[in-house]
């Protein structure tokens, strides 16, 4: 079985590299970047992948120099603040335990509530948010659902951390 602190560093490893690729795709896919080999690929990776979790519409995409990010800004604020929940859950106390699940979900339910809000604010037509509103609505949900992920890969099955990571 393995250990909670190889299930953490493996969650923060794979969503590290996940927003590595985002952010630095858009530069190799214009050949942009000198040739590195396999880059070019591996960038048009991630934007496959960005498709099938993301709608990549370019009006509502951070760029890089004028090309668009594989996901959308509110995607790419989840993703990056999922990261940054997922090192702040390492950073908890080895004594601590995950939270009774009525307590998560209520806390998820709440950071759910800005990303909500532009959601409904777009579908009623009510205003265009822009990208920097929308990935800005977008950093509550992702930290707590990464906090969320890092706890529970950190904790034994009934609940007690298992241990800090260094």
């Amino acid at each position: 079985m393995t250990s909670g602190r190889a299930r953490w560093l493996l969650l923060v490893c794979a969503a590290a590299l996940w927003v590595a690729a985002v952010v630095i795709a858009p530069a190799y896919v214009t050949g942009g970047v000198g040739p590195a080999p396999g880059m070019r690929t591996a960038a048009a990776l991630a934007y496959l992948a960005g498709g099938r979790v993301c709608h990549q519409r370019p009006d509502r995409s951070f760029s890089t120099a004028g090309v668009a990010w594989p996901v959308c800004g509110r995607c790419a604020a989840l993703y990056a603040s999922g990261l940054a929940g997922l090192l702040l859950a390492g950073r908890r106390s080895s004594g601590s335990r995950l939270s009774p699940a009525p307590k998560v979900r209520t806390v998820l339910g709440i950071a759910a509530v800005p990303t909500a809000s532009s959601l409904v604010v777009e579908w009623a037509g009510l205003a265009d948010p822009g990208t920097m509103l929308r990935a800005v609505c977008a950093l509550p949900l992702g930290a707590a659902l990464g906090w969320t992920l890092g706890a529970a890969a950190l904790s034994s099955p009934d609940g007690r951390a298992i241990r800090r990571p260094v």
